[in-house]
């Protein structure tokens, strides 16, 4: 049986409270970036994203967030050699 849609002004309260979201989670990563470091601050942004935004399982969220955050050091570490603010784990 096919889902109904939303009615439209749970569409529109649904939209509003992801916008809240991303702001919040922006704004948190821009405060976190010099105390976690910017892998650590990525990895926990978009996992909040992924799973609250998109709402994609808990272990897809961890494994995209991951690799991300994994590329986004390898690039800007090692090929740009653009230096990163560093957290407490080194990177």
């Amino acid at each position: 049986m096919p889902r109904r849609p939303a009615p439209p002004g749970f569409r529109a309260a649904r939209a509003c409270a992801a916008f809240v979201l991303v702001l919040g989670a922006t704004t948190a990563l821009v405060l976190l970036l010099n105390v976690l470091g910017m892998v650590v601050a990525t990895l926990l942004f978009l996992l909040v994203l992924f799973r609250f935004i998109d709402r994609q399982p808990w272990p897809l969220s961890l494994a995209v967030a991951l690799a991300i955050a994994g590329l986004n050091f390898l690039v800007f570490t090692y090929w740009l050699r653009v230096p990163m603010p560093v957290g407490p784990l080194g990177f």
